[in-house]
């Protein structure tokens, strides 16, 4: 079995506790309360065990503390999956709420004119639905790169 990696040793176990108590992240608060333990001089398995994680988790999250301090200890948010629409298709989309219900959608009389004659979708170079949709996805099918 390898060697024990050494915590950074310019704090205290009472200032890391300390610094425990303040979090505002529950998370990075049971981090610290490991580590304390650990520079309070119980076992790593134990520490970790009483933090709830692995042995191999608290060995990360004290390599963490050691490169970065205790701010070191908070999640690092996931940047999630890209956004599917871009700017043109925001404002495409926005330029369909603006314009009000459809007439044939939503039941007006085909009597009272549209807002506007598609204006929207001209300046990014799509095909407006046609005139007789039965559906809003005929609307969105009509934007282009949206499937």
């Amino acid at each position: 079995m390898g060697q024990a990696i050494a915590v950074r040793t310019d704090y205290t176990a009472t200032e890391v506790r300390l610094l425990a108590k303040q979090a505002k992240d529950a998370a990075q608060a049971r981090r610290l309360l490991a580590i304390a333990a650990v520079l309070d001089g119980s076992s790593r398995t134990e520490a970790a065990t009483n933090a709830g994680m692995d042995r191999q988790t608290l060995r990360d999250w004290v390599i963490r503390f050691n490169e970065q301090g205790p701010d070191g200890l908070v999640n690092i948010p996931s940047p999630g999956a890209p956004p599917k629409l871009n700017d043109t298709h925001k404002a495409f989309l926005a330029g369909i709420v603006h314009e009000g219900p459809i007439p044939a959608i939503h039941g007006r009389p085909s009597s009272i004119p549209r807002k506007t004659s598609g204006s929207s979708c001209a300046t990014i170079g799509c095909q407006t639905a046609s005139s007789n949709p039965s559906t809003i996805s005929s609307t969105t099918a009509a934007m282009p790169g949206i499937r």
